[in-house]
């Protein structure tokens, strides 16, 4: 129940943004999210200092400095990013928007459901556990390691949608502007193929995929949260030798996941749906594809650190809107009577609600990652027919614009 609230905020922002991403072709999207950000961080201030919340404060300031710093990055691409965003306007833009709706919606049912197989679970603890010692001991971490296996299962169903929402944008995208162009010169080098078709043929990779990026996430999140192990027990005579052991594996985890990051590439799903092959094979040549071409510098402009990192800001305002009802109607966690349910509320809506996010962020993420992708694999036809988007990647990067078309 208390994490409805949250959920919903998730859905609401993630729209909100995607509403000012589109009217980015009509003003500037770095002044109305200036504006609104100012704004709503003024007044959440004011209500955390009423209510003496200092951390929630802290991490409120700590959010504002992070969407200075994005703003920067936006406006040293925002006319690159304006005319990408254009682009993405036009392929199909509504059908991209129920898409993400829908994304978004059934990862959020899906977390329901997840709550709700936790609290029945919780029941049959508080009536089934064995009153035998050596049954007990066996019962309690079985019961723990089925919460972690459901929980395990949950987060990577819930990266199984948002790749697929990722692949259906990438295939709008893809069939858009090779309709565009065949209809101008009637040639590509990039083949027109069903969606049908290719999530047919695709369907298990994405969901390789999707377990492999899951994977990598929850590996560094139990990485970051094994870290906090130091003030969870302060008082303990190990916290000191046990806090040093953990930040000395948490500095050789860092290649770790690195490896993983260079095995989870941002092109990947639409090279899939691009040449509908498996998750390794386009991981391989979607990653040689724009290293070669230059255009991996892309994922340093504003659009796509926003579509990328505002899921993550949602998650940040999730888990405080759950922090923030719990302090002002506690009377539902305090008759649970279990000291860790609010922290474990507020993580949750954390997890829940950037994934909310992410899901209804995916089907842009896909076409803008789609155009990327097919103006490093075929520049001069891109050249010809969206003259827009190359006269702004020649003024934002003029050496790849170059080198492409060489």
């Amino acid at each position: 129940m208390d994490e409805a609230p949250a959920f919903g905020i998730s859905i609401l922002l993630a729209y909100l943004v995607l509403a000012a991403s589109y009217l980015l072709r009509h003003t500037s999207l770095s002044q109305w999210i200036s504006g609104a950000l100012g704004l709503l961080s003024f007044a959440g201030s004011f209500a955390l200092i009423a209510f003496r919340q200092l951390p929630a404060l802290i991490i409120v300031v700590f959010g504002i400095a992070v969407c200075i710093v994005w703003q920067i990055v936006w406006y040293d691409s925002r006319h690159f990013s304006r005319v990408v965003t254009f682009a993405i306007s036009q392929i199909r833009l509504w059908t991209l928007v129920a898409l993400g709706l829908v994304a978004s919606v059934v990862t959020a049912l899906l977390y329901a459901g997840y709550l709700l197989v936790i609290y029945n679970l919780r029941r049959i603890w508080d009536v089934s556990v064995p009153s035998c010692t050596k049954d007990r001991n066996l019962y309690t971490p079985r019961f723990i390691a089925a919460i972690i296996l459901l929980s395990a299962t949950t987060y990577w169903i819930t990266h199984v949608i948002s790749s697929f929402a990722h692949i259906l944008g990438a295939l709008f995208a893809k069939n858009h502007v090779l309709s565009n162009v065949k209809s101008e010169s009637g040639h590509s080098t990039i083949r027109r193929t069903a969606i049908r078709a290719t999530l047919r043929s695709t369907y298990s990779s994405v969901c390789f995929g999707a377990g492999l990026v899951s994977f990598s996430s929850f590996l560094k999140d139990l990485g970051m949260a094994s870290g906090q192990n130091m003030s969870l027990t302060p008082d303990s005579n190990f916290s000191s030798t046990t806090g040093a052991l953990l930040l000395t594996l948490l500095v050789y985890l860092a290649p770790f996941h690195a490896a993983l990051d260079s095995k989870n590439s941002e092109w990947t799903f639409s090279m899939m749906a691009l040449d509908s092959t498996t998750y390794w094979e386009a991981n391989k040549s979607g990653v040689a594809l724009m290293s070669a071409a230059g255009l991996d510098i892309l994922k340093d402009s504003g659009l796509f650190q926003m579509i990328s990192y505002f899921p993550v800001v949602i998650g940040v305002v999730s888990a405080l809107s759950t922090f923030l009802l719990i302090i002002l109607k506690p009377g539902p966690v305090e008759e649970t009577k279990d000291v860790l349910i609010a922290e474990v509320l507020v993580a949750f809506a954390f997890f829940g609600g950037s994934q909310i996010a992410r899901a209804a962020f995916a089907p842009f993420k896909g076409a803008m990652c789609t155009i990327f992708v097919m103006m490093a694999r075929d520049p001069a036809a891109f050249q010809e027919h969206y003259g827009q988007v190359w006269t702004r990647l020649e003024e934002l990067h003029p050496g790849v614009a170059e080198a492409l078309l060489k």
